[in-house]
């Protein structure tokens, strides 16, 4: 994945120093000619740090499906995991940038989707703006920045302060005792086929009683179309965003399902152990690239340099 050069950033000397490390840069040749975009605005706080409004690619006229976006971190071998250290914060090192644009995702999206793989990964995760600023060292203190994003919501018209979150599983394998489910602050959903909600509910009998609400699609394994169309039409989600992990991200890519991706590289290799069992690639392409079907909408390099950030049309792409 090799980066596009640039030129020197122009940080505002004005900026606090986090801030300044946030900053974002435009790479003028990793720019696609994509003319029929739909850009969301972005309040003057946050559009100084990410230079531009937040692109996707439009939607059809009569879209039945959400506009499917994806995030990931890798590190600059394409390792987006280490199975002792689950969850993104091993591969970004803590980066600013990284975390910025999650906030971004989180704050655009009417609901998040995850597979139950990550939260029984990471059970103690909330996927919504505060547990950034709240839990995230590097983004600690930054008060100012939150009440940013939370303007960027409201002014977006979201039904609600957090996103609700769509937990997915084909086989109901789902630690309901994860922080999430016991969250007064977000309504949580899982979702899954016949077969999952049965082996479920024989793991918690007391399912009925308890916080997420079981969505069956699907007679046996989970119907990802019937899902997506629901999501669509009866919980009016437009944007959603998915952060993985990849096996049910593939699920949706192999039924046209996933529509952008936003992958931030890290300049760096991840600290620890990278043995063949433990480290996870993103990529299963040569080298773990990006898949050569994957048109750049954007490409822009963090103040650091240490992490660009590609936004990829990933329409054509049918496998990780």
């Amino acid at each position: 994945m090799e980066t596009p050069k640039g030129e020197n950033m122009n940080v505002d000397s004005g900026q606090s120093e986090k801030q300044r490390e946030i900053t974002m840069m435009l790479l003028e040749d990793g720019r696609g000619e994509f003319p029929d975009l739909h850009t969301l605005e972005l309040p003057p706080e946050l559009l100084r740090l990410y230079g531009t409004g937040l692109e996707f690619v439009r939607s059809p006229e009569g879209m039945t499906v959400p506009l499917t976006f994806v995030n990931f971190v890798v590190s600059k071998e394409g390792i987006y995991n280490l199975k002792d250290r689950p969850g993104g914060g091993a591969i970004s090192g803590g980066n600013r940038a990284d975390a910025f644009g999650m906030a971004i995702f989180r704050a655009a999206a009417d609901a998040v989707m995850v597979g139950s793989g990550t939260v029984n990964g990471e059970p103690k995760h909330l996927w919504n703006l505060d547990f950034i600023f709240d839990k995230f060292p590097q983004m600690q203190g930054l008060e100012e920045l939150r009440a940013a994003f939370h303007r960027f919501r409201k002014g977006l018209a979201k039904k609600d302060k957090n996103p609700p979150t769509f937990f997915m599983t084909n086989s109901g394998d789902v630690n309901l005792d994860a922080v999430v489910f016991h969250d007064e602050t977000t309504s949580t959903y899982i979702v899954t086929g016949a077969q999952g909600a049965e082996n479920l509910a024989r793991k918690y009998p007391d399912l009925a009683s308890r916080r997420p609400k079981v969505l069956v699609y699907g007679m046996e394994t989970l119907d990802e179309p019937a899902m997506m169309t629901d999501l669509r039409g009866r919980f009016n989600i437009k944007h959603l965003l998915h952060e993985g992990g990849p096996r049910v991200v593939n699920a949706l890519m192999q039924k046209g399902l996933v529509h952008q991706f936003f992958l931030t590289q890290m300049k760096q290799s991840p600290a620890g152990n990278l043995s063949p069992e433990n480290a996870q690639y993103l990529f299963s392409t040569q080298d773990h690239t990006i898949p050569p079907e994957a048109k750049i909408v954007t490409t822009r390099r963090d103040a650091t340099g240490n992490a660009t950030l590609y936004n990829l049309d990933f329409r054509a792409v049918k496998q990780l």
